[in-house]
């Protein structure tokens, strides 16, 4: 098989270039080990340079829809237990509230990745020119002067195949081998903070409190720590983040505990799925190596917070 870009990853870095090079007219092959189902939610906001190529790749109102209400509050409350005392608040206006900005059509939103990447999925499979496959894994890659020659492996059936391609890009975040292959050095630190992300299920969790509705609810005791509580839909999907300890095994952390201690001793809840990963300050050294590009994290990964 011949194609004119192989692009490995199909998360959000490559789907947004499988559709921004779609909509050029530029034929590319998308590959992901996964089936293209989200299950558990990371990436929580869409900035509003991400907007604008939303804006022209014609799904921004489909993001602006996803996820919370245009109405539901923004506010960023400090307490030391939803069922505890309110430290502090910073209120931010509404998303249907909020005055338009002069620099941009587009202000950042906030959409989950569970909803944003469905989006771009089929968004992409929308254009002509563009294939996905999913349950396929890269394996490896040579380089000649005038092409990239990968080899991908089915996974429904084990079979391999070998794909001509006059590019590469690698947007198959941190755990990318392609950087590896190229020689390609990072710089930064390589862990900063270890965490346990935990997905959430309370329907209308507000009735259980007295703060209010809000986006954010950070934690803070006399521990410490980074502890926190995002809304992801304005109805019942939230996200625990967890800061663990560098030496505990996230499978040894006491996820109900945390969740009684933060959320409520007699809330109902449901655990929906939990992810361990570590916040890092990386980048590589280079971006490109002949006809081999890198994107997303597999070039350089950075704390979600502002970063």
């Amino acid at each position: 098989m011949v194609v004119p870009v192989l692009i490995v990853g199909g998360g959000p870095v490559g789907l947004a270039l499988a559709i921004d090079l779609g909509l050029r007219g530029i034929e590319c092959l998308l590959v992901e080990q996964g089936d293209g189902e989200i299950f558990h939610p990371r990436a929580n906001t869409v900035n509003s340079r991400s907007m604008e190529f939303c804006r022209r790749w014609g799904v921004a109102e489909q993001v602006r829809n996803a996820g919370a209400p245009p109405d539901f509050p923004l506010d960023i409350l400090y307490v030391t237990g939803l069922q505890g005392f309110e430290v502090a608040r910073i209120e931010r206006p509404t998303y249907g509230g909020a005055k338009p900005l002069p620099t941009t059509p587009e202000r950042s939103q906030r959409c989950n990745q569970i909803f944003f990447d469905p989006i771009l999925r089929d968004r992409a499979e929308s254009l002509d020119g563009i294939t996905l496959r999913y349950q396929c894994r890269f394996e490896t890659f040579t380089e000649t002067n005038d092409y990239v020659q990968a080899t991908v492996r089915d996974l429904s059936t084990d079979r391999t195949e070998t794909i001509d391609a006059q590019y590469l890009v690698s947007c198959c975040g941190g755990q990318s081998t392609v950087p590896e292959a190229l020689g390609v050095q990072w710089e930064g630190t390589p862990a900063l903070s270890n965490h346990l992300n935990v997905f959430l299920r309370i329907p209308e969790l507000w009735n259980y409190h007295d703060k209010g509705k809000a986006a954010f609810y950070f934690f803070v005791d006399a521990d410490g720590g980074n502890q926190s509580l995002i809304e992801l839909d304005g109805d019942s999907l939230w996200r625990l983040g967890l800061e663990i300890a560098d030496d505990t095994d996230p499978r040894a952390v006491d996820v109900d505990a945390l969740v009684r201690k933060w959320v409520g001793p007699d809330v109902p809840y449901e655990i929906v799925s939990a992810l361990p990963w570590t916040c890092r300050s990386i980048v590589a050294d280079c971006w490109r190596k002949g006809r081999v590009f890198l994107a997303g994290d597999a070039v350089h990964q950075h704390s979600p917070q502002g970063g």
